[in-house]
């Protein structure tokens, strides 16, 4: 996939040819989270037991994401509009595509993941900057 300037992140989904989430977002900072789900405990004897949730043979593997996304006006919404849009979706769960997804005007079915969203401050850089920006967390939510 090729690296693209934006996230998508909605909880809808647009219509053909993308069925993406309807909105994009700039991101100055990206950070994948590699999650596992293991429990570790010892036996009577003292020897390390380790138990790590699979399926079918496999651990299971998340991933989390933590961007920084960058706040501002577009050509439909002003920066209050986009804020709160943003806003809005905390704690739900929402369609989520990475920086590396299909191009523009093609389908992003295979891009698509299913994540909840946790909604930090905005932070202006100084008073009267047309844009925050503001630290959100997507928690992996394919495990249904």
């Amino acid at each position: 996939m090729p690296l693209q300037d934006h996230i998508h992140l909605s909880t809808t989904l647009s219509g053909s040819p993308e069925y993406s989430p309807n909105l994009e977002w700039a991101v100055n900072d990206r950070n994948l989270i590699p999650v596992i789900f293991a429990s570790m405990e010892r036996s009577l004897n003292g020897k390390l037991n380790n138990f790590v949730l699979s399926s079918g043979g496999a651990p299971v593997q998340l991933v989390d994401y933590q961007f920084i996304i960058k706040v501002f006006a577009d050509a439909v919404y002003t920066v209050e509009e986009r804020a709160d849009l943003l806003q809005a979706m905390n704690g739900k769960s929402v369609y989520f595509c990475d920086n590396f997804h299909a191009v523009t005007g093609t389908t992003h079915v295979a891009d698509v993941k299913d994540m909840i969203i946790s909604v930090g401050e905005f932070a202006a850089e100084s008073p009267g900057l047309p844009f925050y920006y503001v630290d959100v967390k997507l928690t992996d939510n394919s495990i249904s």
